[in-house]
């Protein structure tokens, strides 16, 4: 190390020993920090699994290093910057850092060593001398262990609800732009949901940039796992970004449910731009219990795959659907059309077959008359009979076998009253029709855009909030 160096590194460490003076560590939340290590499932494994059986002890024990990590994210609200870290242990007295297990003196180095050891034991290793390949250290992933610790935070008495929403959250890099695609296009992931054509990336060209990062994607800042991406922006902000996408899960009260304190359940952290349909499954694998319903944006509900990886984990869905999606197309059977991406029988009124979407701003009274139109048209709309087999395929029963409207055709139907909510259809008698008949669909032809309540109704309104930028969460009081 230069003398350069050396100054430099006493002037850091005289700065942050200032900043320590003012800045509080309290006694509690120590305490807490420590506690939760201690219930973590994963603490007494990780600390086998990353403990040498050889060469001396290490100077910063792995159990007070998670403390402080969390001592840290408990005080400043989740920021987590290694130097920063730092800050936190110098901020602490004696008497807390014995509580967190920290020796009396730390470096940045010590903090750094032991981050660096723990991200290298999530990688394969490979002998140089015979190239041989060894397993990480850590078999488990990163995804599983962040859900785990979020569930060790939780109260015993939150239980998880049976219905999560799933959203992503741009994260940008804090590092600038040094280069971007030759045609300016965002570079995201294939089956995504479709990027403005008028959106670029802002004109940048530095020599050596972009370069290929270990994905294949382009890298074009020196943040080294930071991809670009796009989103819906908030004022102030552009819609091509780089950085990260947290897919996160949250609990969601169940339509009539009583509404109590909500937690994050799962996080999958990913490179922006990336596969939000992998992102969304694989932070539902890592939870201790499956949800119910998955209610998700149209980001996820675009992709092809979605909708078919919730079917096979025996979870329904409730989402936004895309305008491309909102279309009319003939359905498997004679008599059968999809609407909206559900199945429906052909016998729907004409004028109920292209809806209104939901207004922007409008009020909870307007978009209530929205939803009605939908719910009129859900009578005649089929029902899974059943639950899927395992390859996936889900049969459905046709609406006059439902009881919810009356065809001449299906003559059990017709001793029903008709009522407003039971609609007689116009089919003609002897001529085959949709209402009464039993489809069996293959996953691929159904699971994309079906869901456990039909788009647009209130059901699906008290659950999802169609919008612009999508988003799923409760916006309607229990009485609604």
């Amino acid at each position: 190390m230069t003398n350069r160096a050396r100054v430099l590194k006493a002037e850091r460490r005289r700065d942050l020993e200032r900043r320590a003076r003012d800045c509080r560590v309290s006694t509690l939340t120590v305490r807490e920090a420590t506690t939760l290590i201690d219930r973590w499932s994963w603490t007494d494994d990780l600390i086998d699994r990353l403990t040498s059986s050889v060469g001396r002890p290490r100077y910063l024990a792995w159990r007070g290093f998670f403390s402080l990590l969390v001592v840290h994210a408990m005080r400043t609200r989740g920021t987590m910057v290694l130097t920063e870290v730092l800050l936190t242990a110098l901020a602490m007295d004696d008497k807390q850092r014995r509580i967190a297990g920290l020796p009396p003196f730390l470096e940045y180095h010590h903090v750094e060593g032991n981050f660096t050891d723990w991200r290298n034991a999530f990688e394969e290793t490979v002998d140089r001398a015979t190239g041989e390949i060894f397993p990480p250290r850590i078999p488990y992933s990163v995804d599983q262990l962040i859900t785990d610790l979020l569930n060790a935070t939780a109260p015993p008495f939150l239980t998880q609800y049976s219905s999560l929403a799933a959203d992503g959250t741009a994260i940008e890099s804090p590092y600038r732009r040094r280069s971007r695609a030759k045609d300016g296009r965002p570079d995201v992931a294939q089956g995504q949901l479709p990027v403005d054509a008028s959106e670029s990336a802002p004109a940048v060209a530095t020599p050596g940039w972009p370069r290929v990062g270990v994905d294949g994607r382009a890298q074009h800042t020196v943040d080294p796992d930071a991809r670009e991406g796009y989103r819906s922006p908030k004022p102030g902000q552009t819609k091509v970004y780089i950085g990260y996408e947290p897919t996160t899960l949250c609990d969601v009260p169940g339509i009539g449910a009583r509404s109590r304190y909500t937690l994050i359940r799962a996080i999958a952290m990913r490179p922006a731009g990336s596969d939000r349909c992998e992102a969304g499954l694989a932070a539902v694998d890592t939870l201790p219990s499956p949800p119910e319903e998955l209610i998700v944006d149209r980001g996820y509900s675009y992709t092809k795959e979605f909708g078919a990886g919730l079917v096979h984990r025996g979870i329904g869905m409730v989402a936004d659907l895309h305008k491309n999606q909102r279309t009319t197309r003939p359905g498997p059977r004679a008599g059968t059309v999809f609407i909206d991406g559900q199945l429906f029988t052909a016998a729907v009124p004409k004028d109920q077959r292209s809806l209104a979407t939901f207004p922007q701003g409008a009020t909870q009274d307007e978009r209530l008359a929205v939803a009605a139109t939908y719910d009129k048209r859900s009578a005649y709309a089929f029902k899974p009979f059943g639950r899927p087999r395992s390859s996936g395929s889900q049969r459905f029963r046709g609406p006059a076998l439902e009881g919810r409207v009356r065809c001449v055709n299906t003559p059990a139907s017709m001793r029903k009253p008709e009522t407003a909510k039971r609609p007689t259809t116009n089919c003609v008698p002897g001529q085959p029709c949709g209402c009464g008949i039993t489809v069996t669909l293959p996953v691929r032809d159904y699971a994309r855009t079906h869901q456990t309540k039909i788009y647009g109704t209130t059901a699906w309104l008290k659950l999802n909030r169609p919008g612009k930028s999508g988003g799923s969460f409760r916006w309607l009081s229990r009485s609604a």
